[in-house]
């Protein structure tokens, strides 16, 4: 016979605070039919697949063996290089692409934001509407 183990009894203090994710509650309106402004579903028509699909096969033909394996947190060097040319060609001055963060999305660059410049407790103004992953990423940094 199974016994059945409450797991919040080994759950931190922390994961209390923790809640759904606004933009997954949001989500889950939309469907084949609605074309959502608020969950970061663009229109997939605007989706550049043949160019995407160009610059995979080049890559996995080219440079495989370092595309696949994992780089540093940081990101990859060469991106930062790019990514530094550019900036400079448009008039944004960067020291060298070691002053470049590479983050997975909005969402970890403000956290990384919130981490480093608010301290539980302080004031973040925002306007209304905001990106509901902005209020989450900043909101759960002052408490965590």
């Amino acid at each position: 016979m199974a016994t059945s183990m409450n797991i919040n009894e080994f759950l931190s203090d922390r994961s209390k605070l923790m809640k759904a994710s606004e933009i997954r509650e949001l989500l889950k309106w939309v469907t084949e039919n609605v074309i959502s402004f608020g969950g970061g579903m663009p229109d997939p028509s605007s989706f550049p697949a043949k160019e995407i699909m160009e610059v995979t096969k080049d890559v996995l033909t080219t440079k495989a063996e370092k595309a696949l394996q994992y780089g540093t947190t940081g990101g990859v060097l060469e991106l930062k290089e790019e990514l530094t040319k550019f900036m400079d060609k448009v008039g944004i001055k960067v020291d060298g692409p070691e002053n470049i963060i590479i983050t997975v999305g909005s969402q970890e660059a403000l956290d990384i934001v919130g981490r480093l410049f608010i301290n539980p407790g302080d004031y973040v103004i925002t306007e209304s509407p905001t990106y509901l992953a902005a209020l989450q990423a900043l909101g759960y940094t002052a408490q965590g």
